[in-house]
């Protein structure tokens, strides 16, 4: 079996060519506006054949550093009438403990999060219907602020989605491209605050990973690649690359999420069950503990302060 394994990072694009019992490796730098490149580079330094290869997997820092970096989508937000600033509400929060002071910027600014009536109960029961002329009137509003994202999220859309589809369907009538994120589909669980921060970095990153993705598949598809393409999730392991621009949150920690799995490998292939894994990057440094042959795991990661993204349930 002949697998290519492929690492982009911000600076330079790591690639692992498997067959026949051998290891290649090669690392190729990282074109920030071809990033699909670096692929096709490091397989022809590597010598192989894009045509004969049986799977190609995929993991990526790209995403993660769109976020640190701050170079998403304009994004904007509709959400339950009452809830507009949930985002920058938080947890009552702090990134230093004995500070009042704090510097934090939500991604998607107030002015494009706009409000609707709604309402469904924690307990599932439609309290409300939502007002769909509103949802079409703020969705519109948001396409002349030069919005390219829509994300919506309601309240208690985890127990009962209803409004929150009806919402979408209303919005998509009016919006001018596929790039509309519901918080319910992204992360179906309760806690109003990380699911809509986690759909809000979901539509931030979408537009990148839709056109990457879709040049990516078309490069390998014009050199003769007939399988399917996988990328490596946040919780190390994979799904089909057309789920990946819908599913774009669950892609923020491909790279280091891959390397993790790789050391956990290496390590018990060496016998050894204790070892910290260190992934350094151009723009970030990735540790992870490995205890008794387990990696460290976690429900929530914080991408930045008052930035976290919850695992999905």
């Amino acid at each position: 079996m002949k697998v290519l394994g492929v690492d982009i990072g911000g600076t330079h694009t790591d690639l692992v060519y498997a067959a026949d019992g051998a290891v290649r490796i090669a690392k190729v730098p990282t074109r920030a506006g071809d990033l699909a490149s670096a692929l096709f580079e490091g397989a022809a330094w590597l010598d192989t054949r894009i045509d004969a290869l049986d799977l190609v997997i995929h993991g990526t820092t790209v995403v993660t550093n769109t976020v640190i970096e701050r170079k998403g989508a304009h994004c904007g937000l509709i959400t339950t009438a009452g809830f507009r600033d949930v985002l920058e509400l938080r947890r009552r929060d702090r990134p230093h403990t004995y500070g009042l002071g704090a510097d934090f910027r939500p991604l998607i600014e107030r002015r494009d999060r706009r409000e609707v009536s709604e309402r469904v109960g924690a307990d599932g029961a439609l309290i409300e219907p939502v007002d769909l002329d509103a949802v079409r009137r703020e969705a519109e509003a948001l396409v002349e602020a030069g919005c390219e994202v829509l994300v919506i999220a309601f309240l208690h859309a985890y127990a009962n989605p209803a409004n929150e589809q009806l919402a979408v369907a209303a919005a998509r009538a009016v919006w001018p491209n596929d790039f509309i994120v519901a918080a319910s589909e992204l992360l179906p669980s309760i806690r109003e605050f990380e699911r809509t921060s986690t759909a809000v970095v979901g539509g931030y990153v979408q537009p990148q990973v839709a056109r990457y993705m879709a040049d990516l598949e078309a490069r390998l598809d014009h050199r003769r690649y007939r399988r399917e393409l996988l990328v490596v999730q946040s919780n190390g392991g994979v799904m089909a690359a057309q789920l990946a621009t819908r599913f774009a949150a669950h892609t923020i920690l491909s790279g280091p999420a891959a390397g993790v799995t790789a050391a956990v490998a290496v390590a018990d292939e060496v016998g050894v069950r204790d070892i910290v894994s260190c992934d350094m990057g151009g723009t970030s440094l990735d540790l992870c503990v490995i205890q008794n042959g387990a990696p460290a795991q976690t429900q929530s990661k914080t991408l930045e302060f008052g930035i976290p993204l919850p695992a999905y349930p």
